[in-house]
């Protein structure tokens, strides 16, 4: 899991395929009036998901783990919170893994919380569980999905 300012995107821009071009498209709408809107860019190897969802604090959030993909999370307005976990810590498996949808669920409190203010991102790997929508205000966020296509 990295956590970090938009700002600093050139520390991580190479460092995975795919990711240069999912923050040449932040950086291209961080500044565009929000629309929500799901686009595949690249076509299943690069989705970004753009969305203003309700928010469920940390007693509605659950953590959830993909396989197939990594998330790069960016908060375009309001902070959203995210929990966190490693993946292997995870031992309640509340929903089982949906290829399809690459994902599956957790009933197991995150390790700790972290605050994704207006203008910074978060990235998590197949290794992280994530429970986003925890933040207790309206947000507007961008989700990159980074197909996995080597061994992380």
């Amino acid at each position: 899991m990295i956590l970090d300012q938009l700002t600093h995107l050139h520390l991580y821009a190479d460092m995975y395929p795919g990711f240069k071009k999912a923050f040449d498209f932040i950086v291209s709408h961080k500044d565009k009036p929000f629309e929500a809107q799901r686009l595949h860019l690249d076509g299943d190897n690069l989705i970004a998901i753009m969305e203003a969802p309700e928010s469920r604090g940390h007693a509605g959030a659950r953590l959830e783990a993909h396989r197939k993909y990594i998330d790069i999370q960016y908060t375009f307005s309001g902070t959203e919170e995210i929990g966190w976990s490693p993946h292997h810590a995870c031992k309640q498996v509340s929903q089982a893994y949906h290829l399809e949808k690459d994902i599956e669920f957790f009933s197991d409190m995150p390790t700790l919380w972290l605050p994704i203010p207006a203008g910074s991102f978060a990235i998590f790997f197949p290794h992280d569980a994530h429970a986003p929508l925890a933040a207790t205000m309206p947000i507007q966020k961008i989700i990159m999905k980074i197909a996995v296509t080597h061994k992380i």
